[in-house]
């Protein structure tokens, strides 16, 4: 955790803080006034499968599969996304494109439900903000794992130098990230 300095310290500070009993884990999903759903838990790129296009290894825009459940749990809308936008996703993307992920996600649940889902786009944001530094907590130990030389396999043999340092990134953006909506949330 050398390359973060002191950078998390906010984070471990926030989550210790028992005046911040709105992003306790029980808050996450009793009172926002929707569902819980059953969650992945563990829903990362590696573990979502795609169909091959049979060129080399690309792949195509068909989903195959979801694997690995054993995280699965009843949970938050946001859990899911949270993992997937925080561990699969660049941080320039999910920045630049977070609103339009939310809304494309909910029009696709909308139209394989073919019924408006029992909640909104504003609450899947809320239930993500909510759950993001538990998720964070939860996931350094991993991102940390996967960046150690030892684990390089994991990653791919193809630059993982370079994977490591755009992983590092990803995490490095989401602890800022975290900070940003903490002060933005506390300016209002």
């Amino acid at each position: 955790m050398e390359y973060f300095g002191s950078s998390l310290n906010r984070l471990r500070a926030f989550i210790e803080n028992s005046n911040n009993q709105p992003y306790s884990a029980i808050s996450i999903y009793g009172d926002m006034d929707v569902p819980l759903v059953l969650t992945h838990g563990d829903l990362y790129k590696f573990n979502i499968m795609w169909k091959k296009t049979g060129k080399d290894d690309e792949t195509s825009d068909e989903l195959i599969a979801f694997v690995d459940y054993q995280n699965a749990h009843v949970g938050s809308i946001g859990e899911d996304l949270m993992h997937l936008f925080c561990t699969s996703v660049s941080a320039q993307t999910r920045r630049a494109h977070f609103d339009k992920l939310i809304d494309h996600y909910y029009a696709s649940l909308t139209a394989k439900l073919r019924t408006t889902p029992p909640f909104t786009t504003a609450q899947m944001k809320t239930a993500f903000w909510r759950f993001f530094p538990f998720a964070l907590v939860m996931l350094l130990p991993i991102w940390q794992g996967f960046s150690a030389e030892k684990c390089f396999h994991l990653i791919g043999k193809k630059n993982p130098e370079l994977k490591r340092r755009m992983m590092l990134e990803i995490v490095k953006c989401a602890v800022e990230d975290w900070y940003k909506h903490v002060d933005e949330t506390e300016a209002d």
